[in-house]
């Protein structure tokens, strides 16, 4: 029960090794994502399947070979605190494990495999370590949401509740006496930009163009109406175009003469191009940190799980205003009028576009987060031999360009 984001970082992690000599397996459960179809012959793919055909296992679909489905209705009808997460999801995690530990077949051919190290993407994932340590094979884990709570307390990483809030509170790093006792108790190389999507840009004019990109949560048969619409309404008004990720369906009203909706589009290339003034995301942290890189100011709509807590920080920083996904299309518009013309908030994304750079010494998205990717491969951890269970997640989480603190 995993993003695709998982998926697609831990696929750039696979490459950079293979690229450096070493052969990768990738076990993962099947699930209805669609990839990109692995050509690169020293990267195996297992593809795991629950046999489902009764139904008894939640968040599946119902086959003899069942995927995962990501519960995106829960998403867009619950909150972003932890009571939000759905409780029946430990009945899909106790039959995963059950079935991965109890596959005969699949921990012989592991075995016979002799392999070095595991790096295990630890969200509803955990008894993966175990497989790992039953295999005799020192693993690292991969880490998705934001580095507070969860198994980052459980390593040697330095995270004192004084200041490091956990998961779900929505806390920043300056919390309240209240909330400190609640708190104790990749890299994608650039794309061709399609010609249709340039041409929308470029046609902007002094205006500009704001970005909206809500990731693989925001599908026509999922999101409410009333969230559309208020979208809609509160773009109509801007004197700004809209670029927006969204597959339309017949159900949708047709979009106001300043809003183009794709299906695709290369996110990291359209943040980067001098047109764009803006980013509306749900707060995941790959937008969140490509949005930073390029200098963009924010307005965010959390939907689910962690999102919220990025928010909050991006709030704190005063690089990013928040709506509620339910909020009215006057709340959407008034949110963004205030970023747009704000430009206190807008320079204050600035120093930080300036610390991602410097941190590496690069001066382009590619190389930054290709450094990146060098600097984890080099991590002792990720070679053999090493023993101990280390966890690390692959972020730059925050910089005060004031204080030189990361």
């Amino acid at each position: 029960m995993y993003a695709g984001s998982h998926i697609l970082t831990l696929r750039a992690l696979s490459k950079a090794m293979v690229a450096r000599g070493h052969k990768v397996t990738v076990v993962r459960w099947k699930d209805t994502h669609h990839y990109p179809t692995n050509l690169n012959p020293n990267i195996t793919e297992l593809v795991l399947a629950l046999n489902n055909s009764l139904g008894a296992v939640p968040h599946m679909t119902v086959e003899e070979r069942a995927s995962f489905i990501m519960p995106l209705e829960l998403m867009w009808g619950r909150g972003t605190d932890w009571k939000a997460l759905p409780v029946d999801a430990f009945l899909t995690i106790s039959t995963v494990c059950d079935a991965l530990l109890s596959d005969r077949r699949l921990l012989q051919h592991l075995r016979r495999e002799q392999f070095h190290v595991a790096v295990v993407d630890l969200i509803y994932n955990e008894c993966s370590l175990a497989l790992a340590h039953d295999l005799g094979i020192p693993s690292v884990g991969y880490w998705a949401f934001t580095f507070a709570g969860g198994e980052p307390q459980y390593t040697t990483a330095f995270s004192p509740p004084s200041s490091v809030p956990l998961i779900m509170t929505h806390y920043t790093d300056v919390m309240t006496f209240t909330q400190r006792v609640i708190n104790h108790l990749h890299a994608v190389a650039s794309h061709v930009v399609m010609q249709d999507i340039l041409d929308w840009l470029t046609g902007s004019g002094k205006a500009g163009t704001i970005i909206f990109s809500m990731g693989f949560i925001f599908q026509p048969e999922v999101v409410p109406r009333q969230v559309i619409s208020n979208l809609l309404q509160a773009f109509c008004r801007l004197p700004q175009r809209i670029l927006m990720k969204y597959s339309t369906s017949h159900n949708d009203p047709p979009p106001p003469h300043n809003v183009k909706m794709v299906n695709w589009l290369p996110q990291q290339d359209v943040l980067s191009h001098p047109q764009t003034i803006l980013f509306f995301t749900h707060c995941g942290m790959h937008g969140v940190m490509e949005s930073l890189y390029h200098g963009v100011p924010m307005v965010g709509m959390p939907v689910f799980a962690d999102q919220r807590d990025v928010l909050v920080r991006l709030e704190q920083r005063g690089i990013a205003r928040g709506v509620d996904k339910m909020d009215t299309s006057e709340h959407i518009y008034t949110a963004i009028i205030d970023v747009l013309s704000n430009i206190r908030l807008q320079h204050e994304v600035l120093p930080i576009q300036v610390d991602l750079e410097v941190l590496h010494g690069l001066h382009d998205c590619q190389s930054f987060f290709l450094n990146g990717r060098e600097l984890l491969l080099s991590w002792d951890q990720l070679t053999a031999g090493k023993g101990h269970w280390s966890l690390y997640s692959i972020y730059v989480l925050q910089q005060d360009s004031s204080k030189s603190r990361i």
